[in-house]
């Protein structure tokens, strides 16, 4: 059964247009998929929460924040305020925990975006990030379900590191197990990117942008977008960058300003 969605548009300052898309009800998409998933019958969501945080010597500590989770309003606004340029999809990899105690990532329930225009093969795309799951607990992928694996969301969840790409095609299939079907759906360059807490210290989601073939990304525009994304974030309690690469007064520091004045160049 078709699930209704909510909409909302606008034309933001530069003129590029941005649609934001959210499900009526929380939890419609989210039961969808997990009838399709054998792994997921029978099993009950909870509440995520992060794995307890390695201390000094060989003792652990439970993690008393890991249970923090990201609400649809505040997904709903970081899709729509977000620094981008160029035709694509926009969308939010949220973990799930079932009581069986495996954690999965899924875009299910999340409020995703469209960028300058709402692109029929990005739409396919997202149609086919709803009917996909991805294990945060291993990296092996099942041969005789990729259409259902989904790597990436999970390696940058797992590692807290961003992926850049300037197209997919420089993916393995093992890396990018949906590579050759993005590519019939006419998606270009790639990034993933760790949402963490305003510390920085945990990742607790993944942003997923998947950019139409023929919109060119140069690796100056990339970075500077990063920063740019990283204070927006900030301003809703949350990071882009982890706090052990660079804090606010790094970003600013001479250092970035001589890598970008080399990039550029």
């Amino acid at each position: 059964m078709p699930i209704e969605l909510k909409f909302s548009y606008r034309k933001r300052g530069d003129g590029i247009n941005r649609w934001v898309f959210w499900t009526q009800h929380n939890g419609d998409e989210l039961n969808q998929v997990k009838s399709l998933f054998p792994v997921l019958r029978g099993y009950e969501f909870e509440p995520w929460k992060q794995p307890p945080v390695e201390m000094q010597g060989d003792s652990t500590q439970p993690d008393t924040n890991g249970d923090s989770q990201l609400n649809r309003l505040t997904i709903k606004n970081l899709v729509e305020l977000l620094d981008v340029q160029g035709t694509c999809l926009i969308q939010f990899w949220a973990p799930i925990r079932i009581n069986s105690g495996k954690t999965f990532l899924t875009t299910a329930d999340q409020p995703f975006a469209f960028n300058g225009k709402i692109h029929e093969g990005l739409w396919a795309y997202r149609r086919v990030s709803l009917l996909t799951i991805a294990s945060v607990d291993s990296t092996e992928i099942d041969e005789t379900k990729r259409v259902h694996v989904h790597g990436r969301p999970a390696r940058v969840f797992r590692s807290g590191m961003p992926e850049f790409s300037p197209h997919v095609r420089y993916y393995y299939m093992d890396e990018y197990p949906l590579r050759n079907f993005a590519m019939c759906l006419g998606v270009g360059s790639y990034w993933t990117l760790p949402v963490f807490e305003s510390s920085g210290d945990r990742c607790i989601g993944v942003l997923e942008y998947a950019f139409e073939a023929n919109v060119g990304l140069d690796l100056y525009s990339t970075l500077d977008r990063l920063i740019n994304n990283h204070r927006i974030l900030k301003t809703m309690g949350l990071a882009l960058i982890p706090s052990w690469l660079a804090c606010s007064q790094e970003v600013n520091s001479p250092h970035y300003a001589f890598l970008y004045k080399q990039v550029k160049s």
